[in-house]
């Protein structure tokens, strides 16, 4: 009898445990583009905007900021690289959407998401024609690629329905310039959602019908 009792105890230990331990809240939604707002700092939240001369190289946060214009407002940096919203159509871009430019020399646009905090989340990315230039388009976590395509003449998409990312990790989605920059603008999309981890509560409740279970067979 004692010894059920101290295991349930346990449980119900465990169980506040559960629910004071740090998890990503669900329902939280990163939208690169819904977040790109007039007067937005760089970095901005989660997000920074800034170049690489290559992949993996230090991410230089862009330090020029275009007020909002005719045609878009947004943050550019070496080599006149630049991730911008268009506020107008133009240049492959339609009104509200994000795109990124690579710079004159090697430089690629990088798009970066910095991880909140720890937990699961799902990435969806996307990439439009854009201008009549072709790009190339590549993802990674912490510098490890997750996708490359060699080019952007046609719309792509990548997605990852769970990915655990830790506090502080990052994910960059790069625009390179294939060697000639010129017409390269590439609207884009980056999302990252909060995945509902299992409810603390449902285990518990798991955990007490076996005990109960239990209980009921022993006597």
């Amino acid at each position: 009898m004692k010894r059920r009792q101290f295991t349930f105890l346990l449980m119900v230990l465990s169980f506040f445990q559960m629910l004071t331990s740090p998890s990503v809240q669900a329902g939280l939604i990163y939208d690169a583009t819904a977040d790109f707002v007039p007067g937005l700092l760089n970095p901005n939240g989660v997000w920074s905007y800034g170049t690489e001369v290559t992949p993996g190289a230090s991410f230089i946060v862009n330090n020029s900021y275009a007020a909002p214009s005719g045609i878009g407002f947004g943050w550019s940096g070496a080599g006149q690289s630049h991730v911008s919203k268009f506020t107008g159509s133009g240049y492959g871009a339609a009104v509200g959407q994000l795109a990124m430019h690579p710079g004159s020399g090697t430089q690629i646009s990088v798009l970066r998401f910095t991880t909140p905090q720890s937990g699961i989340y799902s990435l969806f990315s996307k990439y439009f024609t854009g201008d009549s230039g072709d790009t190339d388009f590549e993802v990674r976590h912490n510098n490890l690629q997750l996708v490359y395509r060699t080019s952007t003449t046609g719309d792509g998409t990548f997605s990852i329905p769970n990915i655990f990312l830790n506090l502080n990790d990052t994910i960059d989605l790069m625009i390179g310039a294939k060697g000639d920059w010129s017409n390269d603008l590439t609207p884009v999309s980056l999302v990252l959602s909060a995945v509902p981890e299992p409810s603390a509560c449902l285990m518990f409740a798991t955990a007490t019908m076996v005990i109960s279970v239990r209980r009921r067979r022993s006597c």
